[in-house]
C-alpha cells in the first residue's frame, strides 16, 4: 500500500474504481513494474560509472536467466551435487 500512497495522496477511490472494473492486479503489476525500474535505476545512478543504463539493464537480465539456468537442475544433477558435497565432506579430516 506505501508505493500506492507514495504516488497518490488519497488512492482509495481510484483502487475501487480499478476494482470494480477489473483492472486491479493489471494496475499492481504496473505499478510494480515501475517501481522495480526505479530501483534499477537509483541502483544504476549510485553503483554503477562505468556503463550506460541500458548496458546496466542487459546485465542484469543475463544475471536473471543465469539464476533461472542454476534453479532448473534437474534432479540427477542435484543429487551428484549431493552426493559429491557429502564425499568432501567425508574426506575431511580436521587437525
Amino acid at each position: 500500500m506505501d508505493l500506492v500512497f507514495k504516488r497518490y495522496s488519497s488512492p482509495f477511490l481510484l483502487l475501487d474504481n480499478l476494482i470494480e472494473n477489473g483492472r486491479f492486479l493489471e494496475f499492481i503489476m504496473e505499478l510494480l513494474d515501475m517501481h522495480e525500474e526505479e530501483q534499477i535505476y537509483e541502483l544504476w545512478l549510485h553503483k554503477c560509472f562505468d556503463k550506460s543504463y541500458e548496458e546496466f539493464k542487459k546485465g542484469l537480465k543475463k544475471q536473471e536467466t543465469d539464476v533461472e539456468e542454476v534453479q532448473s537442475m534437474d534432479d540427477e544433477r542435484i543429487g551428484s551435487i549431493i552426493n559429491d558435497s557429502f564425499e568432501i565432506l567425508n574426506n575431511f579430516k580436521p587437525c
